[in-house]
């Protein structure tokens, strides 16, 4: 072998910190500064004066309840109302980091609740009309009224990352899964593959949307800042989502070519990270970090007209003792039979069901491994929310990524042959 200089070493070493750098100053910055809650309002509390700081206070209060809402149903393990939309394709990332803080018990609100409490009743005390009067006249901002009374709450990452979570749950509005499905169809497949039945119930369809106005039922604010809190949370949670994941890249050496700053992508102000590598580094965290994984699979009968559900089953995979893979050990009769943080992959199986059809699917997907089945869902999705920005991955010429995306097709994991198994939605329960 041939000896290396010092210089290049060190020109190699200075090159690969640079690149990692960012990624590591970023993480850290997340993990330990703590925030404000009213880092969270989506403009400069400084300059919510005179009457504005009337709508500040109250738009403050808002947050304060949705704390407040966030704790009780985090302690009550209500993950499912962490499961937000935000509309960069990455409801997988959330669901493991959102599984992993429950397993670790990275999150303790118990020195926050008092102080939501306490601020709440000063909030009270000051937007009576005689104090908030007295308030406007002194032209005092919400930036210094907060610290004067002393009403800032500061929040970690992880705490701050649930809150977001949480509201942006609030706002979702969703289909029913098999609804869903078609609609995924005649968005991303040709048209020769609808049919004129399936168009009929696209027409009365929308896909999954966001209705930031619901978050009026929880405090006096306007739907104009609804929407702006909505924008700007989305935001920060996709941009995290990415953070998250570039970490878990810093320790996979077959990952930091693909989830480095490059290959993010920004779509409706949101952050992105191609698919399928992203999927890559969540298997192997929840392979280490031994957290089950239940497949929840919707039939759907092609030959019927009605395209309703015709039989779920939900499927418990597990590590193996001797192996840090995810294997399946047994049918379970619902998700909640398993008391543990776990990730529930729901997706649909759209075939014509002859008879003996669920013993042998479940012969033929128990043949498969479980990261071969997600791997293959993973490829077979659209890498980003803006498909024009697929051409940052085919550069890569990545052999493993086009094998999946040719095993999803030909086993069943893909839209166009939904045979076997299409992923739809990745949670945390």
């Amino acid at each position: 072998m041939f000896k290396q200089s010092k210089n290049e070493i060190d020109n190699k070493d200075l090159y690969n910190w640079n690149l990692i750098y960012p990624i590591v100053f970023n993480y850290l910055n997340e993990k330990f500064l703590k925030k404000d809650l009213s880092y969270l309002l989506p403009y400069d509390c400084s300059n919510k004066i005179k009457l504005d700081l009337k709508k500040g206070l109250e738009e403050y209060q808002l947050l304060l309840t949705l704390l407040e809402l966030t704790i009780k149903d985090y302690k009550n393990k209500n993950l499912e109302k962490f499961d937000p939309i935000v509309g960069e394709n990455a409801c997988q990332i959330r669901a493991v980091k959102i599984a992993l803080f429950l397993k670790n018990n990275q999150v303790d609100f118990s020195n926050v609740e008092s102080k939501i409490n306490k601020a709440k009743e000063v909030i009270e005390r000051l937007l009576t009309a005689k104090t908030i009067t007295s308030l406007i006249q002194s032209k005092i901002s919400l930036k210094d009224l907060l610290e004067r009374e002393n009403l800032n709450i500061n929040l970690s990452s992880d705490e701050l990352y649930l809150l977001k979570s949480y509201i942006l749950t609030l706002t979702k509005e969703s289909q029913p899964s098999e609804k869903t499905f078609y609609i995924q169809k005649k968005l991303f497949l040709e048209k020769k593959d609808i049919s004129s039945q399936e168009n009929n119930i696209f027409s009365d369809l929308q896909r999954e949307k966001a209705n930031p106005k619901i978050l009026k039922n929880y405090g006096n604010i306007t739907s104009k800042f609804s929407e702006k809190l909505f924008r700007r949370i989305r935001k920060l949670l996709s941009k995290e989502s990415v953070n998250f994941l570039t970490k878990i890249a810093l320790n996979k050496s077959s990952l930091q070519n693909v989830l480095k700053e490059e290959f993010v992508t920004r779509h409706l102000n949101c952050y992105s990270l191609p698919m399928f590598w992203s999927y890559k580094a969540l298997i192997q965290v929840l392979e280490e970090e031994d957290i089950p994984i239940i497949v929840h699979a919707k039939f759907i009968d092609k030959d019927k007209e009605d395209f309703q559900i015709k039989d779920e089953k939900f499927l418990l995979y597990e590590n193996d003792n001797d192996f840090k893979i995810h294997s399946y050990k047994k049918n379970l009769k619902d998700i909640s039979d398993i008391d543990e943080p776990k990730i529930i992959i729901q997706g649909i199986v759209y075939d014509s069901f002859e008879e003996n059809f669920q013993n042998n699917w479940l012969n033929s997907i128990k043949s498969f491994f479980l990261k071969h089945l997600i791997l293959a869902g993973a490829a077979d999705h659209r890498q980003y929310p803006d498909e024009n920005n697929d051409y940052l991955i085919n550069s890569l010429n990545d052999k493993e990524y086009e094998k999946y995306k040719g095993l999803a097709d030909k086993k069943g994991f893909s839209l166009k042959n939904p045979s076997t198994f299409f992923i739809q939605h990745v949670y945390v329960s």
